[in-house]
């Protein structure tokens, strides 16, 4: 069943502005009938005082009528077609007022007014009141108003009124030209005070419609419809452009953005039978998000990141104290976008993925000034970014919370499952950064030798500060590290010598990193001297079992997920805590404590419009930071990851499925993995894969755990039992000749004949080349060829990528005694890394692509380490001690 996707309040009174929904389309946000608008990349205030800047909202229009003569009145957010609207009935008039954020016209907030007479016997004229929620001026600004009618030469725009002289006929084409007085007004302002000294000052351009004091309905009228508009851009012909082009046709406008909106829906979604409730709790997960996020890449302005709050929160509202929780960490990018809302959106959506990855590079430069300045290598992501990469109101959590380097490079990682997108490592600066942030954990270990530790750290655990070797941190700088190697490997591009022997520095540096484990229990401490009498903030150990992915047994992961779940603290923030406790217990088979983990997380959701919080909102807990669409994130992971049992591997993709109490049924509609899409439908006993969408030439492989496999090599919708299951795409590639004697892989695009790759090491600028041409035994595009001893699926094979020689890494930390012997990793090759003179490796240190015969590809289930051998275990005698108490 496919649910009417409305969340309806019938009340004379809309909640408080926190607890509004959001309408955004990723430029412009706004919580519906507050006095503010933010826009993305609009900040304000020096250093630790940078917030989104305020921008008033000229639409925010409401109906001033006296309760007394109000009937019914009722708030409908429609989320399918991503509008809000107020209905109010009185007893001479219907009336609907309508507010959206169009999708892609993305400088346009619209509010149309509809008035329809419900009684044509005794005609008058009625005056309706119309009233904004403008708010002052903005402190975050200097600027000025004028009037579009007093600037020469510009034209001035009309608004069309639509009028039916018949009840009931708003299909009339009628229209009357309206001319308000003063219709039109411009507003020129900067931001005041930049988050750098060296950093301009923003523009902003707002062209908005005058909101006249009444609506007249004519007595000769039965229906009155206007529609009042706002566009809002940092340049001027641009905002300009937008404005004028909302009123060349009402209809369309409002058509234009449910159609963009339905396609988004039609694109990816969770469906669910059964359960209207909890339907509408999913679909509110992925409409917060989605308000925050562009469908389209944006010539003018950047995307800047995704804030915790999402778009339309994120202003200074409390100004003695900077950021946090009450000031919705004012709009500032954490790890909260990489790790708990780009994977499940990238599923469905995946070309918005890219603009989260690009909100990253954009502050290239920076970061790797941060690392300097540190006196590390490579860059170093702050904990939070803004209009640049230097804010630091979070105090210790700024300095010690380094892991959010490593969450950047796992998400890289994830988005390479999942897309196989060559033309992003290459020309999207994804494998410039993948190597920039390995050399920053390169220098930021301390080497004993038989082992490198992290010292001086926190990890998502924010109870903890300054503890040595977190688990969490540890394993995810070792991803990191091997992050380079496999990217090279994976898409069999060449790097020159010096590259080839940072890569394997950098993966003896992941060998040895020291990763805790306490044998006689079982289980990971979360840091050094860790002891289980100490409270957490929120999941931190529970995430090595996912995202991580790492390697443990049942037991184990049992373990880490029952010790951990005693002591996080149950009124704590939702970030990623209870989704990630119920992909755990699913994935060992707890059904029973996965179900009670996610019925945790919707004490988080607040009616009647679903907005989530950060904290549970009662007595006096106000929620913390609202539009929290990180915990909305939390529970998109909690459907696609945890009863979905989706897992993103390097060479397919794994589903797991599980029934979700309470439902008849549910789907995973528009699975995007790769070049196809898929359905997957979910009972009590079965599982339904329909194929959507399957490039020609290409077959899908599904590998069954309790049932002979099967082959999709065509559009098909196929029935198993529910179990889990291994896709794979193979390739069938035909071979075209063109007239210059080239061979192209149809299906697959052709790198550039030079791309521009970088390399430099310690941290400089610099640039390279990627050269074509053909090895041995592959076409020169990675087609498998039957007469060929080379070729690779779905990799550009033949490429070579010539980087400048990038320094070695000195530590930083003083020495101290060794009280941990060193643990085993596999060998290089199992992880996308060989050592020299082996698989992928020519005599001369460089990568080349392999033969087809011996693709570098880790073995099933693993992602870096070995079951056998997983991780740095305790001696019996070297017992957790308890630090001193900690507040």
């Amino acid at each position: 069943m496919y649910f009417d996707l409305s969340l309806r309040d019938d009340c004379k009174f809309l909640p408080e502005v926190r607890f509004r929904p959001p309408i955004g389309n990723g430029h412009i946000a706004t919580n519906v009938l507050s006095d503010t608008v933010y826009m993305n990349g609009m900040y304000n205030g020096r250093e630790d005082l940078s917030s989104r800047a305020r921008i008033p909202s000229y639409v925010a229009i409401d109906v001033n009528i006296s309760s007394d003569d109000v009937l019914q009145r009722a708030y409908v957010l429609n989320m399918r077609n991503g509008i809000f609207y107020q209905t109010i009935r009185t007893e001479l008039l219907n009336i609907t007022v309508t507010y959206f954020a169009h999708r892609n016209q993305t400088r346009i907030m619209a509010t149309r007014v509809e008035i329809q007479r419900r009684n044509t016997t005794n005609k008058k004229e009625i005056n309706l009141h119309l009233q904004t929620n403008k708010g002052s001026e903005s402190a975050d600004f200097d600027g000025t108003i004028t009037r579009l009618d007093q600037v020469p030469g510009l034209r001035q725009p009309v608004y069309r009124v639509y009028a039916c002289t018949q009840l009931n006929s708003f299909s009339c084409n009628k229209s009357v030209t309206v001319y308000l007085n003063e219709s039109t007004g411009h507003y020129s302002g900067v931001t005041r005070d930049p988050e750098t000294r060296d950093l301009l000052a923003t523009p902003l351009h707002v062209y908005y419609s005058d909101i006249p004091a009444f609506l007249s309905l004519p007595s000769n009228q039965d229906s009155l419809t206007v529609t009042f508009a706002a566009s809002y851009s940092t340049d001027k012909d641009d905002a300009l452009n937008h404005f004028t082009e909302a009123f060349k046709g009402d209809e369309h406008l409002k058509a234009s953005h449910i159609k963009a909106w339905n396609d988004l829906w039609d694109e990816g979604r969770v469906d669910i039978n059964g359960d209207e409730s909890l339907a509408l709790d999913i679909a509110a997960a992925q409409y917060n998000i989605l308000c925050s996020l562009p469908s389209h890449d944006d010539p003018i302005t950047p995307f800047y990141g995704l804030g915790p709050g999402g778009l339309s929160r994120g202003g200074l509202y409390f100004p003695n104290r900077p950021g946090g929780p009450k000031n919705d960490y004012a709009g500032h990018v954490f790890w909260d976008m990489d790790t708990w809302i780009m994977p499940p959106i990238m599923i469905f959506h995946p070309d918005m993925a890219p603009r989260m990855i690009g909100a990253r590079t954009r502050v290239m430069e920076q970061v790797r000034q941060n690392a300097r300045s540190n006196g590390y290598k490579g860059v170093q992501f702050p904990w939070e970014q803004a209009a640049t990469a230097t804010p630091k109101w979070a105090g210790n959590n700024s300095h010690y919370e380094i892991h959010i380097t490593a969450d950047i490079a796992y998400s890289l990682r994830q988005y390479l499952y999942a897309s196989n997108n060559i033309d992003i490592v290459l020309e999207g600066k994804v494998l410039e950064l993948a190597i920039e942030i390995a050399r920053f954990w390169q220098s930021r270990v301390k080497d004993f030798g038989d082992r490198v530790e992290i010292l001086g750290v926190m990890g998502p655990d924010e109870y903890h500060q300054n503890v040595n070797n977190s688990v969490f941190t540890n394993y995810n700088a070792k991803l990191s590290l091997t992050l380079p190697q496999w990217i090279v490997g994976h898409f069999n591009l060449k790097v020159n010598d010096s590259l080839t022997k940072e890569f394997v520095r950098f993966n003896d540096t992941a060998d040895r990193m020291l990763l805790l484990f306490d044998e006689n229990r079982q289980f990971h401490p979360q840091y050094e001297n860790y002891n289980l009498s100490i409270p957490i903030k929120q999941s931190d150990v529970v995430l090595l079992g996912y995202p991580l992915m790492m390697s443990m047994t049942p037991d184990v992961r049992h373990n880490d997920l029952l010790l951990y779940e005693q002591i996080t603290d149950r009124q704590g923030p939702d970030t990623g805590t209870w989704s990630m406790h119920t992909v755990g217990w699913l994935e060992v088979g707890n059904e029973t404590r996965a179900y009670n983990s996610f019925k945790m997380m919707f004490r988080n959701i607040n009616e009647p419009f679903k907005v989530f919080s950060e904290n549970p909102v009662n007595g006096s807990r106000n929620g913390g930071c609202v539009n929290f669409i990180t915990g909305a994130g939390g529970l998109f992971q909690a459907i696609v990851f945890g009863y979905g049992g989706l897992r993103l591997q390097e060479d397919r993709l794994e589903i797991n499925p599980f029934t979700i109490p309470g439902t008849t049924g549910w789907a995973l509609r528009g699975i995007h993995y790769r070049s196809i899409v898929f359905d997957l439908e979910v009972d009590s006993n079965d599982m339904v894969i329909n194929l959507r969408k399957l490039p020609k030439g290409m077959k899908l492989s599904v590998e069954l755990s309790n049932e002979r496999g099967s082959e999709f090599n065509r559009l098909d919708s196929r029935r198993f039992k529910r179990q889990h299951a291994r896709l794979q795409l193979q390739d069938y590639f035909e071979q075209t000749k063109t007239a210059k004697g080239e061979y192209l892989c149809e299906g697959f695009p052709r790198l550039p004949d030079l791309l521009k790759a970088w390399a430099e090491g310690g941290g400089g600028g610099g640039s390279g080349v990627a050269e074509g041409g053909d090895e041995e035994g592959g076409d020169g595009c990675g087609c498998a060829d039957s007469t060929s001893g080379g070729g690779a699926s779905l990799k550009p094979g033949g490429r070579s990528v010539r980087f400048k020689p990038g320094g070695d890494a000195s530590s930083k930390s003083g020495g101290r005694s060794v009280r941990f012997k060193p643990g085993g990793v596999p060998p290089p090759s199992q992880v996308g890394v060989s050592p020299p003179n082996q698989v992928g490796m020519s005599p001369s240190n460089q990568v080349v692509r392999a033969p087809a015969s011996s693709q570098m590809v880790s073995p099933p289930n693993l992602v870096g380490v070995s079951p056998s051998n997983q991780v740095v275990r305790t001696s019996a005698s070297s017992q957790m001690v308890s630090p001193p108490e900690m507040k």
